[in-house]
């Protein structure tokens, strides 16, 4: 999987979750490094809302248009409130999003992944 967090803190304490939990983790702070191509492809792209450059929303559609990364599924999560505001205002999930975690608590992130993983084997 690729982790998309800029935040040294969140990231080592997600990365080590999802270690723990038996995944392969390559992280990266800004989703521009999603479509670098220095990082095998992951089975899931798990990244936060807000970021330096471009939110993780902006990331997945371009994801979804891009060739390295077409078709891989995205975890989103937001723990600013962003999404929440927006979705309450009646706004819809981010096109491309395959599942939404409003909250960077890391047993959250990681329910969405397994839950993404085992539909990718069914």
């Amino acid at each position: 999987m690729l982790l998309v967090e800029d935040h040294p803190v969140v990231s080592r304490k997600l990365s080590s979750m999802f270690r723990d939990a038996g995944l392969e983790v390559d992280v990266v702070e800004t989703a521009f490094e999603i479509f670098k191509g220095s990082i095998p492809r992951p089975d899931v792209i798990v990244s936060k809302e807000v970021l330096e450059g471009m939110k993780g929303s902006s990331a997945a559609m371009m994801a979804q248009g891009h060739a390295a990364t077409k078709g891989i599924p995205f975890v989103l999560y937001d723990a600013s409130g962003r999404i929440e505001r927006r979705l309450f205002q009646g706004d819809q999930q981010p096109a491309a999003v395959d599942s939404l975690v409003l909250t960077n608590e890391a047993e959250a992130v990681l329910e969405a992944v397994n839950g993404v993983l085992q539909a990718l084997q069914t």
